[in-house]
């Protein structure tokens, strides 16, 4: 019983972070860096031995309660990587390919791939768009098999 409360608890506290990112007010929480924390007995369970720490960018803007926070350390900027000249190539090609095997306009696969200008892709949704489109090209292959 006490394991169902500890996974119910801890998938609505994961649930809550994860609405709370979806509305722009809680993306941080996911930018901040593990911290481990001493604990102590306390009875049946335990306690934290100490209050864990902050960076100051992760704290309200008014800190003046706390003077222990006072970290410098300015979130992780999260890096953009653009796709690679093969990916693009690969994505090309594969459409190229799927056009004339079924026989349609190359905007056709763009539009339904939803993918901005290939020149404006990253790394991630280009291989989201690969993986698709193999997905597509096998399901053309097989289609063609049985005509």
């Amino acid at each position: 019983m006490i394991l169902i409360k500890r996974l119910l608890k801890g998938g609505l506290s994961d649930s809550m972070k994860r609405a709370a990112y979806q509305w722009g007010i809680g993306r941080y929480l996911y930018k901040i860096p593990t911290i481990w924390c001493p604990i102590k007995p306390a009875g049946k369970s335990y306690t934290l031995a100490s209050k864990p720490t902050l960076p100051a960018w992760a704290l309200p803007s008014d800190n003046s309660e706390d003077p222990n926070q006072s970290y410098t350390e300015q979130p992780p900027e999260e890096e953009t990587i653009m796709a690679t000249e093969e990916q693009l190539e690969n994505i090309k090609t594969t459409i190229n390919e799927l056009a004339v095997m079924r026989d349609t306009t190359t905007e056709s696969f763009y539009k339904a791939l939803r993918v901005p200008a290939l020149d404006q892709l990253t790394g991630e949704q280009a291989q989201v768009a690969i993986k698709t489109l193999e997905k597509w090209f096998k399901q053309a292959q097989e289609k063609a098999a049985q005509t």
